[in-house]
């Protein structure tokens, strides 16, 4: 069995960004924002957005780690696709943090696992087990 430890590292760091997501980052920004005077319906559709955000680190996470485990050649467009959405989220990140002049962390843990899958995917580091 051969494993792509690029690819599995990545899926790791997203298993604990997806963690980190669902714990500190609620307690820390979601639970004020529910707790302030905002609009029932805008509370609801941020703590909507929150969770699928949750739920898309999870799925992303869960593909990475079984990649990383067990390449299988099929999979290669959902791991580009993987790699993309990541170093798009960076973007995001670094944009906002430009424009309000706030720095906005989360590019860290997105930058280098859009990376990692795409130096995975071009380099197919593969060793065996």
């Amino acid at each position: 069995m051969k494993k792509n430890i690029p690819v599995l590292i990545a899926g790791v760091i997203m298993a604990f960004t997806s963690i980190l997501h669902l714990t500190g980052g609620q307690v820390d920004h979601v639970v004020p924002l529910l707790a302030s005077e905002l609009d029932p319906t805008d509370k609801a559709v941020l703590l909507g957005v929150w969770h699928m955000v949750s739920v898309a680190l999870m799925i992303m996470a869960f593909w990475l780690i079984r990649q990383g485990l067990k390449p299988i050649d099929k999979r290669i467009d959902a791991m580009r696709f993987i790699a993309w959405l990541n170093l798009l989220f960076a973007l995001v990140f670094i944009a906002v943090s430009i424009a309000r002049w706030s720095f906005a962390p989360q590019w860290i843990l997105f930058l280098p696992m859009g990376l990692l899958v795409l130096y995975g995917l071009k380099n197919k580091t593969e060793v065996p087990v």
